[in-house]
């Protein structure tokens, strides 16, 4: 005589999807395990503020009392060229490296909506870099008037101008950021495609 056995019923386990703030906080741990990334930004602040000095004190050698605010003075071309670059590298390199390592496999195994994961990676990129570009901007700033005061041609922060090329100074770093990360996905896409 035979026994009829039957074996249990296996459902899928599926775990549910991830959540958004989840992947922000996963690209956050990748962009802050990187160990460039600290030095990276240290040393750009450090140029961009060095730079600042360097090209107020040269401009202001002789001043002849307080003057117009102009933005050159307290955002030199030098540093900020510096900082696009850097922001515009490190943009890139947030896709980049995922792929190079072979990270991306897993990222796309556990949360399989790219749409989703970009955007986690493009929101993380524009905050840590609008932190770098605010303290580079206002640091600049603080600079460049520290040394006009010296001289009795320093502006406050409410003198016509100044509050918007700092903002704008500020919005440059995530700006370039962004445009780099975006360049690094296209590329990616065209690498896989071709």
């Amino acid at each position: 005589m035979t026994t009829l056995t039957f074996a249990p019923r296996t459902t899928p386990v599926t775990a549910p999807p991830a959540r958004f703030r989840d992947l922000l906080a996963a690209e956050w741990i990748k962009t802050r395990s990187l160990r460039s990334t600290p030095w990276t930004i240290a040393l750009t602040l450090l140029f961009v503020l060095g730079s600042t000095a360097v090209a107020t004190l040269a401009d202001k050698a002789a001043p002849s009392g307080p003057a117009e605010f102009l933005p050159f003075d307290a955002y030199p071309a030098a540093g900020y060229w510096t900082l696009t670059l850097v922001a515009s590298s490190m943009g890139a390199l947030t896709v980049v490296s995922e792929y190079s390592s072979g990270l991306i496999r897993t990222t796309t195994v556990a949360v399989p909506a790219r749409g989703s994961v970009v955007l986690a990676k493009a929101a993380v990129t524009a905050a840590l870099w609008a932190a770098v570009g605010t303290a580079a901007s206002t640091g600049s700033f603080l600079v460049s008037q520290a040394i006009l005061d010296r001289h009795h041609a320093g502006v406050p922060l409410t003198h016509p101008g100044v509050l918007r090329a700092l903002v704008a100074s500020a919005l440059l770093a995530p700006l370039c950021a962004l445009v780099g990360l975006g360049l690094g996905v296209k590329l990616r896409v065209l690498w896989r495609v071709g």
